[in-house]
């Protein structure tokens, strides 16, 4: 698996689950959250710095348990700015010192948590 496949993903499952009916909220406002998580449909997912600010939109109306999830993603789409989404190593240099396993491992979570706060 690529780099660049669970972070793809993990955007994919927000504009997705957030389009649904029946955001609940648990922290911060249901209705700001699913707002701001369709507008991350609008992001071109090959720009890291657009994909970084939108993440950061979103967390900061995140209810608190996905909160720090989602500012984590924003950051690890921050160290990719300027970079080619395609380029594989350069993907790896920018992210070198990055604790891949918890990249992986948040990247995994947060479809889950959004399934749980967006229901279906």
């Amino acid at each position: 698996m690529t780099l660049r496949k669970p972070l793809t993903i993990v955007v994919s499952a927000i504009a997705a689950l957030t389009m649904l009916a029946g955001c609940s909220s648990s922290g911060g406002s249901g209705e700001d959250f699913c707002t701001q998580g369709e507008k991350i449909m609008n992001v071109d997912q090959d720009d890291p710095e657009a994909l970084a600010a939108a993440m950061k939109k979103l967390a900061d109306v995140a209810p608190a348990d996905i909160k720090d999830d989602l500012k984590y993603l924003a950051d690890v789409y921050s160290k990719m700015a300027g970079i080619d989404m395609e380029d594989e190593a350069a993907l790896m240099e920018a992210m070198k010192g990055e604790d891949m396993g918890r990249m992986m491992e948040v990247a995994a979570s947060v479809p889950t948590k959004l399934e749980e706060l967006c229901g279906k």
